[in-house]
């Protein structure tokens, strides 16, 4: 499940977007010392955020804020963009549900019945300004949360979309949706509702919380439930009956807006960083980034000892990528580009005073395609065949990963 709080929206409305004179999809580096057990595993093009991430087993997918949706087969090591049918606009939502993958955007819901190869509209008749912020999926029905409109229900043995709103405040921001047995909860701009016939009713859940709080995120793991709001981290074990304080050790302020399961401890996503619980939210632990913290976090994903963090325009994993963990520290990041990308006969490197040592080529699948072992800046790559490759650069005293798509 994943989280967008509508602070967040409205920065990324505000945001100016730099527009580079050559497309180039960002590169993948590592460093042990100061990413610890954590690696950059994807970084959206252009600098776009990452707002949502999904997974199924080795899939892992993301939405991005304005590239689209890009799926990994692998764990994270490879990508490939999935927009084959839909535009490739901002998507806060993603949810995989038996078998089916579903995609939030603006005003419009899409479905993959083949992990994301294809796509069908599920459109819901909102103006395009109006963002999917989450989706559910409980029985016969689609639950949709969207940015000042609450809360859509769509019907898969009708077909029609209809809203259900009764019992909310006028015009809420659903910030994330919840299905734990028979009941549903909604974490909003103005408290936590509960519905228990199937959203045709809502109920503000005030006991220890109020309407007051804007609430980011639900989370439930054995019958504790969990939600992030803006006056701290609160607990319930009765189903959301009553709630009590649960941030010891998470900072005033640090507003938790996802939280996943992973290895039997929760993680928590905030503004101001990661952090751990392996006692159902009574204490957490910060989770640093190698020495420093994540920073403000998007959301999270989690799927078998798999950990993903989405911050900015990146994706950290605490599995790492096996290429990128070779790579030392940069202190220039950006100081070596790659272009045209996506290229056909000729890739060009862009070194900006770097002098390599040996250039490396490998499919998407691992294979060694090429070796060049000389400076150069010009890479032929019309002889290989169609598809996401990734080039090794070797230095006397660093390793970058770039990836670049063959046309």
């Amino acid at each position: 499940m994943v989280v967008f709080a509508e602070i967040e929206l409205k920065q990324q409305n505000n945001m100016k977007k730099q527009i580079k004179s050559f497309l180039f999809i960002p590169f993948l580096v590592l460093s042990s010392s100061s990413f610890g057990q954590f690696g950059n595993v994807f970084e959206a093009p252009n600098n776009n955020g990452i707002y949502s991430v999904e997974t199924n087993g080795s899939m892992v997918f993301v939405g991005t804020g304005g590239s689209g949706i890009y799926r990994s087969d692998d764990n994270g090591n490879i990508w490939a963009p999935i927009n084959n049918g839909i535009q490739p606009w901002y998507y806060y939502s993603l949810l995989f549900f038996n078998d089916s993958l579903y995609a939030g955007s603006f005003g419009m819901v899409h479905l993959s019945e083949d992990n994301g190869e294809s796509w069908i509209d599920l459109n819901i008749d909102l103006d395009l300004n109006d963002n999917i912020i989450d989706l559910v999926r409980k029985g016969p029905y689609l639950y949709a949360s969207a940015r000042a409109k609450g809360i859509y229900v769509y019907s898969f043995d009708s077909g029609i979309w209809s809203t259900a709103n009764t019992g909310l405040p006028l015009n809420p921001t659903v910030n994330e949706l919840l299905a734990v047995g028979s009941d549903l909860y909604a974490a909003t701009d103005a408290g936590l509702y509960k519905s228990e016939d199937e959203a045709a009713s809502w109920t503000l859940m005030d006991n220890g919380l109020s309407s007051d709080m804007e609430v980011f995120s639900i989370f439930e793991l054995d019958g504790t439930f969990l939600t992030g709001t803006s006056d701290g981290l609160f607990k319930s074990t009765d189903n959301g009956g009553t709630w009590l304080i649960a941030d010891s050790g998470i900072p005033f302020g640090a507003t938790v807006v996802s939280m996943v399961e992973m290895g039997g401890s929760l993680y928590s996503g905030t503004y101001n960083g990661l952090y751990a619980s392996s006692d159902l939210g009574d204490n957490w632990t910060t989770v640093n980034n190698g020495s420093t913290g994540f920073g403000y976090i998007y959301t999270l994903g989690a799927e078998g000892n798999y950990l993903f963090v989405a911050k900015g325009n990146t994706l950290f994993s605490n599995q790492g990528n096996p290429l990128s963990r070779e790579a030392s520290d940069i202190s220039s990041p950006h100081q070596i580009m790659v272009y045209p990308n996506p290229g056909s006969d000729q890739i060009y490197i862009e070194k900006n005073g770097v002098e390599l040592t040996e250039i490396q080529i490998f499919d998407a699948k691992g294979r060694l395609m090429k070796t060049i072992l000389q400076n150069t800046s010009t890479l032929q790559v019309a002889d290989l065949p169609k598809g996401i490759y990734v080039i090794k650069l070797k230095s006397n005293e660093n390793t970058l990963i770039r990836k670049f798509v063959k046309q």
